[in-house]
């Protein structure tokens, strides 16, 4: 982007513009403003702050926050295959749960939304499997 189109758009939004030596500054009646160094690009430091501030206000705000996850490990139900978990193959969850090993193909992660409505269902909700769920329930990082 130019400076040219930069100015431009900024004004369209109702900024004013000013320019020194060594920024650009843009200021709106409710007081917004945003001072820019004219040398600054996305190689220093300053540029990839703007890049990933930029990249931030482009998610949705509904995103910047994902619910934190679950996952519900059975202790003392392992398999050949591994440790087993609480299991659902599709969204939105369709009341059919199971126990399984780790598997990407499969729904092992819940919101604790999820978890909720999960140990409330007749299957579970005053057995021993509703404690169960709510009591083995572990905090998996995003990356998980």
């Amino acid at each position: 982007m130019t400076k040219t189109e930069l100015v431009n758009s900024m004004i369209k939004l109702g900024f004013d513009f000013e320019e020194t030596e060594d920024f650009l500054k843009f200021e709106n009646a409710d007081g917004n403003s945003v001072s820019i160094e004219k040398d600054v690009d996305n190689t220093d430091v300053r540029g990839k702050m703007l890049s990933l501030v930029g990249a931030y206000l482009q998610t949705p705000i509904a995103e910047r926050n994902p619910e934190p996850k679950f996952h519900v490990r059975f202790p003392g139900l392992n398999s050949s295959n591994g440790k087993q978990y609480l299991s659902t193959e599709r969204r939105p969850l369709n009341g059919k749960f199971f126990m399984a090993a780790y598997n990407p193909n499969l729904i092992q992660k819940f919101t604790w939304k999820e978890i909720q409505t999960i140990s409330n269902q007749p299957g579970f909700k005053g057995t021993f499997m509703q404690n169960a769920i709510l009591t083995n329930m572990k905090k998996v990082n995003s990356d998980e």
